[in-house]
């Protein structure tokens, strides 16, 4: 008798743009709701994700006001604040802050980004990248796949990939 079969675990990267949309109500409707369900995706350990620290405290910060206003949106950020890995500080060491592939994906993404934290998830394995329509790195997408290798999705879009290619449940 065969063991069952597994389901693939991917890994993403989870773009800070994704939360500050998310908690702003700032998403198409089908963002929206992707989030909640990679939220409940990540509590049922089907998908390993990576953001920046910063943005673990972002969630902290949501105005009480806006936790009222969208709380199923903030009931899904919880959910990620509150998952016990995942989340990337800044700091790089040296030999990967010198890297050739850091410098590209500083070129092309500027200052100011989660470039340090995306490319540790990049170095751990991670290839996919959730981000919201806001973000430079959706923007920068085609040079980002054609560089690096990495693709970018808004929530939605990567949850319908991920549903064709692995026939995901639910």
């Amino acid at each position: 008798m065969r063991p069952p079969r597994e389901l693939p675990r991917p890994a993403i990267y989870l773009d800070s743009s994704v939360i500050r949309s998310a908690a702003a109500a700032d998403m198409r409707p089908r963002d929206r709701a992707a989030v909640c369900r990679l939220a409940a995706m990540v509590s049922e350990n089907l998908v390993t994700f990576y953001a920046a620290e910063s943005a673990r405290d972002e969630i902290d910060r949501i105005p009480p006001r806006r936790r009222r206003q969208y709380p199923r949106e903030y009931a899904a950020l919880q959910i990620f604040g509150t998952a016990p890995s995942g989340w990337l500080d800044a700091e790089l060491v040296a030999p990967l802050g010198e890297s050739s592939e850091y410098v590209r994906l500083r070129r092309i993404l500027g200052e100011g980004c989660d470039a340090p934290s995306l490319f540790r998830a990049r170095v751990a394995g991670v290839r996919d990248v959730v981000a919201a329509e806001s973000s430079i790195v959706l923007e920068q997408a085609r040079e980002l796949a054609a560089q690096l290798e990495l693709r970018v999705f808004r929530p939605a879009d990567y949850l319908s990939r991920w549903s064709t290619e692995l026939h995901l449940p639910g």
